[in-house]
Order: structure tokens, then sequence, then C-alpha cells
């Protein structure tokens, strides 16, 4: 918590983009162990002071068909993970949008 005791701001961020990148190895999990991806930025927007548990919901932004088509024809791409960050009320607190390249190896 921090000094107002709600969740701190640095921990709802972790989660987030832990699970931005979740979403971004679902889009590549076949082939994960012979890329490289990268969070090349995020941003955050926190919308109400976040208390108690908190669930993130990560999805990918765009069509992840032809993001995974341009990876396997050209070795890289690039796309957003939007993540709502809500309370146990369902309430959302925050919102996430980090943009990961990917690269494959070699």
């Amino acid at each position: 918590l921090n000094h107002v005791g709600t969740q701190h701001a640095a921990a709802l961020y972790a989660v987030a983009e832990a699970a931005s990148g979740a979403a971004m190895a679902s889009l590549i999990a076949d082939v994960l162990m012979s890329v490289t991806p990268l969070a090349k930025t995020a941003s955050i927007r926190y919308l109400k002071p976040a208390r108690g548990p908190i669930t993130a919901t990560a999805r990918i932004q765009g069509d992840a068909a032809a993001m995974r088509a341009t990876l396997d024809s050209t070795g890289k791409t690039e796309f957003a993970v939007h993540v709502d960050l809500a309370d146990a009320a369902a309430l959302k607190v925050a919102e996430v949008e980090v943009a990961w390249y990917v690269r494959k190896n070699g």
C-alpha cells in the first residue's frame, strides 16, 4: 500500500505489464522460444483509488492474425496490448497500454 492506504501505483503498473506480457505470449506461444519480445512503450491512466484485490484483463489491439503473419514473413512485428485494472467491485481503477516489439532471434 502507499502512504494513503491504497494500492501503490508501481504495483498496479507491474500487474498490468505482466498481464500484457501474458497476452503477448498467447499470440506467439508456438514460437516464443525463438523470438525476443520487448516492451517498447507503456502508459498508464489512473482512474480512481485502488483498494483490495485487483484483477487485470488484457487484450491484444488490432488484427492478431495479421500481426502474426507479419512476424512470420518479415521476422518482426509490433502491436499494442490494452489492460484494464478493476477492483473487487469490478470498478475500473486504471487503464494501461503496452506496445510490444517482437523479433525473431538470429
